[in-house]
């Protein structure tokens, strides 16, 4: 139990008079609700002073009402502490071990504050403290195993991983000569259906037939296809339908 020296009236307190005892003497399971009550006493003259020295040190957002100051936290960690002449309750909510030990910290760090102004006592809340630490010195030597078998686990995945990518970096190579070819024939049969769309039968067939004509009655099928872009499919094609119109003769 700590005090001040101080000989006012509305400030000093016997020993004896203060209980040594939390609601809760047992920690609070991790993710559930803390809460402390703890019997201090200070004179209200002693309030103001409180309320700007926890100001001073970080507790930004806090409420000052005659005789009772409130202490509130909703980022990161979540508590509500209301501060009064007789006592300090903190109600707060913990999702793991880390948001625990912060809502310890804050509370010792206002206790140390009011400790200058009148008597609290912090058995209680070093009970809890020494509980928490105990807890955590399981929790290291559990999760180091857990970690060390996970870190195992990762290794084992990433060593797969790995030899998939190698895998897939060949696969890969194959895939894009593959998509070239395709994209190179894609090509070719566009420029075909170009062609196709551009000149008709009758056309092609009088173009053929004056080719002929110009080359004594001869045609190099992959000139004339080269010359007027066109498949060589089309021109036997044409080809055969002025065999069939009787336009010209098959030697």
């Amino acid at each position: 139990m700590f005090g001040n020296n101080k000989k006012e009236e509305d400030v000093s307190m016997k020993h004896s008079s203060i209980k040594h005892s939390l609601k809760s003497s047992k920690p609070n399971l991790i993710g559930e609700k803390m809460s402390f009550d703890i019997p201090i006493k200070i004179g209200k003259r002693n309030f103001k002073n409180i309320f700007e020295e926890l100001i001073s040190v970080g507790f930004n957002n806090i409420s000052f009402h005659p005789n009772i100051i409130e202490v509130h936290r909703t980022t990161d960690f979540e508590y509500d502490i209301k501060i009064t002449e007789k006592n300090i309750v903190l109600k707060s909510k913990v999702k793991d071990k880390s948001q625990e030990l912060n809502v310890l910290l804050s509370l010792i760090r206002i206790i140390a504050i009011i400790s200058n102004y009148g008597d609290v006592n912090i058995h209680s809340v070093f009970d809890r403290l020494d509980a928490f630490l105990s807890q955590i010195h399981d929790f290291i030597d559990t999760s180091h195993l857990s970690l060390s078998a996970k870190y195992t686990q990762i290794s084992d995945k990433y060593n797969i991983l790995e030899k998939k990518y190698d895998d897939l970096v060949v696969s890969s190579e194959q895939t894009a000569r593959l998509l070239l070819e395709c994209e190179r024939r894609r090509s070719e049969v566009e420029k075909e259906l170009k062609v196709i769309n551009k000149m008709t039968d009758k056309q092609l067939m009088y173009e053929v037939f004056k080719w002929i004509k110009l080359h004594n009655g001869n045609l190099n099928f992959d000139s004339f296809a080269n010359t007027f872009n066109v498949p060589i499919s089309r021109v036997e094609y044409a080809v055969d339908l002025l065999i069939k119109g009787g336009y010209i003769e098959k030697d």
